[in-house]
């Protein structure tokens, strides 16, 4: 008799489990392709075999009142094994050195930092905030978050749960995971200040590979300087007169490439259908691309063209600078050569570890006009295009 009791509360046991793990499976199960939601920032995991994605859902409402919310999404990097990950979330990014997701979630009067295994077990609570930070960005070692504010920061320690406020307002984290840059000082992993580098008119930097230089813009003076981490000192590379939108060091460390972007008033002539003539005002964005040795020689303008560029994309060799769907600039002919990528991007393109493939949010239309937006997938040389997942 205990024998058959015994039996049957195993079968019970084992049919909960079953339930409980359907449960989960369905609720991770691949989402419907629904015209009106939107797929949005893809990101590569450190290993290249998963893709975190967002959705934003329709949560109700007609057209007119409906409100939404963004669900956080992984698949494999063939586009296989759609998972939600988390609902309802302000954003999230992988750790660089394993499958696992940070994001932050409003919960009651709180914002929580959550951290969770990409195959969407292991989820923990890190912290809480009153406010909702502008970005997280984990550590090249994966063992902490810098969580920035509009007017502070902190740094999570993952592991031991403990956080320290930072008067930064911004940060990058150095290559080897030992320092991070802000717009006015270089402070260590402990938060300590180490180089002040100046006020709130820096605006865009970048570190150097090796993690001993910052490349930054002084928007006061107008000047992009290099700062040597070790001994605080800086030199001039180059004197601008417009607004510098993005500075960028190559994968060798051998360049670097910033933009300046240039605004200019036209006054452009119209007739309207009544006949009458109008001047509006519209406002013409000119992008100048130039690169300079990290060492601050030869420097060189190499392209200028109309229109705002979104982002300095290099090769995974850094000999060559995608410029858009049509041009690449080569660093050793220092020529721009024809390349054509046969996709549009509506979003930032980002390259895998690997350097094989680029994953990016795009839109194709069809013979009917049509156009779907979705996340794409190519060889790093623009070929094997294919739409993983639209609307």
């Amino acid at each position: 008799m205990k024998t058959s009791n015994t039996k049957k509360l195993t079968k019970t046991i084992i049919f909960i489990i079953l339930i409980t793990f359907a449960i989960h499976r369905l609720s991770c199960m691949v989402i419907e392709k629904t015209l009106g939601y939107k797929y949005y920032d893809p990101k590569w995991s450190f290993d290249g075999n998963e893709i975190l994605f967002a959705k934003e859902v329709t949560t109700g409402g007609d057209p007119g009142g409906a409100q939404y919310r963004t669900d956080l999404f992984t698949m494999s990097s063939a586009g296989k094994r759609i998972k939600r990950i988390a609902k309802g979330v302000e954003f999230g990014n992988f750790c660089p050195t394993e499958n696992k997701i940070a994001y932050i979630k409003k919960e009651w009067d709180k914002y929580v930092l959550v951290t969770v295994k990409a195959s969407g077990f292991n989820k923990k609570v890190v912290c809480r905030f009153r406010e909702c930070p502008n970005k997280i960005n984990w550590s090249p070692k994966g063992d902490r978050i810098l969580a920035v504010f509009d007017e502070y920061s902190y740094l999570v320690s993952i592991n031991e749960d403990r956080l320290c406020w930072l008067s930064i307002c911004d940060g990058e984290w150095s290559p080897d995971g030992t320092m991070i840059a802000s717009r006015k000082m270089i402070i260590n992993s402990n938060g300590k200040a180490m180089v002040n580098i100046g006020q709130y008119d820096v605006k865009v930097y970048d570190w150097s590979k090796d993690s001993k230089c910052l490349i930054y813009d002084d928007n006061s003076s107008k000047i992009i300087y290099i700062a040597e981490v070790e001994n605080g000192e800086k030199r001039q590379l180059f004197k601008y007169q417009n607004e510098i939108s993005s500075i960028s060091v190559s994968p060798d460390n051998k360049n670097i490439v910033f933009i300046e972007i240039e605004k200019k008033k036209v006054v452009e002539e119209i007739t309207t259908f009544g006949g009458e003539k109008l001047s509006p005002v519209a406002e013409k964005v000119v992008s100048r691309y130039y690169i300079v040795s990290i060492k601050g020689n030869n420097l060189n303008k190499f392209d200028e063209h109309e229109g705002k560029a979104k982002q300095i994309l290099w090769s995974r060799d850094g000999q060559e600078i995608r410029l858009d769907s049509e041009r690449v600039y080569s660093i050793a002919n220092k020529t721009i050569v024809a390349k054509k990528w046969p996709f549009k991007t509506s979003g930032y393109v980002e390259l895998s570890p690997d350097g094989s493939k680029y994953v990016y949010q795009g839109y194709i239309s069809n013979d009917n006009n049509l156009t779907h937006t979705g996340i794409f997938m190519s060889d790093s040389d623009g070929n094997n295009r294919r739409m993983i997942i639209h609307n």
